[in-house]
């Protein structure tokens, strides 16, 4: 499968939304955001970003998790 490509804030913004618009835990982790998107080697699921740390959001951390994997499946960071 071929992945997508996208720039830093775009790839922020896609997994800022996707969170935004859960209703994990009723919707209280709607407000949990990501770090920044950050180039890295390819890795061994030919992924070539990864975020290096999140703001802390108690509760929320399996749906950012989640959301970060599911995003990273998808697209690959435009260089």
């Amino acid at each position: 499968m071929t992945k997508k490509l996208a720039t830093t804030e775009e790839l922020e913004q896609i997994i800022n939304n996707m969170i935004r618009s859960s209703d994990e835990l009723d919707g209280d982790c709607r407000d949990a955001r990501v770090g920044k998107v950050q180039l890295c080697e390819t890795d061994e699921e030919g992924c070539n970003w990864y975020i290096g740390h999140s703001p802390h959001t108690p509760g929320c951390e399996g749906l950012v998790s989640s959301v970060i994997q599911e995003v990273r499946q998808k697209y690959n960071l435009a260089e």
